[in-house]
């Protein structure tokens, strides 16, 4: 059975210094380990949009046009 836990990078940052430095580096070991095997398609999906930065809407006078951006001579 897996069990999905939301936690805040801040949060497990505390936790994490509320380990022993045993603790600490067989955390860093587990780590390293997981990072040498074969990433699954969910796993891989969940890191990649881990990624993903939402700004927000797109301003209404923005423009993708390179001539926009640079003139008329596009450069």
């Amino acid at each position: 059975m897996t069990v999905q836990l939301r936690v805040e990078f801040e949060t497990l940052l505390d936790l994490v210094d509320q380990l022993s430095d045993e603790q600490r580096q067989r955390l860093m070991r587990h780590i390293q380990q997981s990072e040498d095997r074969a990433v699954t398609q969910a796993e891989w999906k969940t890191l990649f949009e881990s990624t993903v930065l939402d700004l927000g809407p797109i301003a209404g006078d923005f423009s993708n046009r390179r001539e926009d951006w640079y003139g008329d001579d596009g450069r």
